[in-house]
């Protein structure tokens, strides 16, 4: 589970789209202060500067 994800109400499945789609809710940089091997050592030495 995402510690960070907000829940919704929905009725039978409805919700507005836009309240959870797009939100930019992933942050590469959290997960790996979760967990530090979520993402191989050799990309995330070529991917961040």
């Amino acid at each position: 589970m995402n510690p960070r994800a907000t829940q919704q109400a929905v009725h039978f499945g409805e919700t507005p789209l836009a309240e959870i789609l797009d939100i930019r809710g992933f942050n590469l940089n959290a997960a790996l202060e979760i967990d530090a091997a979520f993402l191989p050592a050799h990309i995330i030495t070529t991917t961040t500067a």
